[in-house]
């Protein structure tokens, strides 16, 4: 009897270790944290791009935590985001994104931050209420996501684009494009024809005009010299004519002290000379007089004589 009761108790206490274990195993597929090691976030997306719950979310494409929850609301849905460990500070200013990969087109929720945190040890945790949530993302917060990449989307484009390819008018279309390369094509290679004899034509005139250029420099270089020439020329000029001028300028000057000498002279003699010219003229007269006198005298002894002479030989 003793036996049946222990045995009845050991299998009543390894189905309630092994309900007790099963529930265990739920919670934590579920994501349920019993310590305070974790913060949650809300993120709102148009979209769940097949998100479930229990997806990870990735933050610098590494797991820090799950999708606890999917509301769907008016205009999009609603993500309850468990975030894990409870000290990781993420950018305020961060991209959210829903997006598919893998295989199986498993859907993760990314979390890419644009800037950087700064100086993030003296910062106080996301669930603390100090947490500065214009910085960092905090307990509670509510942010914006967006649909990333989408398997959904990926094959609805593969869908227009079979559907254009297969659509006659653009088969058309692409048969006359064909055409036209073709002709394009030939045109281009009689371009590249005419283009070789137009290179040869070109470098046979780089000839002549390399002949040309040699003329130009050798012109330019006797203008060059030449116009040394005329520089030197013009200083040895300049220099001359500088001093012929400062010549005439001593000259004039010299000149002038002279006409200044004279006309003193003048002034101190003007006096002098009026009496001179005076006595000039009063001697010039008296001269006048006395040589008329002279010539009566002389005229009076030839006649006298002329008398003698005559009587003389007369006598004779």
């Amino acid at each position: 009897m003793r036996s049946r009761t222990l045995r009845e108790g050991s299998i009543g206490l390894f189905i309630l270790m092994g309900v007790a274990l099963f529930g265990l195993l739920i919670l934590w597929l579920r994501g349920v944290r019993f310590s305070r090691d974790s913060y949650t976030i809300y993120i709102e997306l148009s979209d769940s791009n097949g998100m479930i719950v229990g997806s990870a979310v990735r933050y610098r494409g590494v797991k820090v935590g799950n999708v606890e929850a999917l509301t769907p609301t008016t205009n999009g849905i609603e993500a309850r985001v468990l975030i894990s460990p409870a000290n990781l500070l993420m950018p305020r200013n961060s991209e959210i994104e829903a997006n598919q990969s893998g295989l199986i087109s498993e859907t993760t929720l990314d979390i890419t931050p644009l800037s950087q945190v700064p100086n993030p040890d003296q910062l106080p945790s996301p669930l603390s209420r100090r947490c500065n949530r214009e910085i960092v993302i905090c307990n509670g917060d509510r942010l914006q996501g967006v649909t990333g990449i989408s398997f959904n989307a990926a094959v609805r484009s593969t869908i227009r684009l079979s559907e254009r390819l297969t659509d006659p008018e653009f088969f058309d279309n692409v048969t006359s494009l064909t055409a036209n390369a073709s002709l394009a094509a030939a045109q281009v290679a009689e371009l590249g024809a005419e283009l070789t004899q137009l290179s040869a034509s070109v470098r046979g005139e780089l000839g002549v005009v390399s002949g040309t250029a040699g003329t130009f420099s050798t012109t330019a270089q006797d203008l060059s010299t030449a116009a040394r020439d005329i520089t030197t020329i013009a200083a040895t000029s300049a220099r001359q004519i500088n001093s012929t001028v400062a010549a005439y300028e001593g000259t004039a000057q010299e000149l002038n002290a002279l006409a200044i000498n004279i006309n003193g002279l003048i002034s101190e003699n003007q006096d002098n000379i009026g009496t001179t010219l005076n006595s000039i003229s009063s001697t010039s007269n008296e001269l006048t007089v006395l040589i008329r006198n002279f010539n009566t005298t002389l005229e009076s002894a030839d006649t006298r004589e002329l008398l003698d002479n005559l009587e003389l030989l007369t006598a004779n």
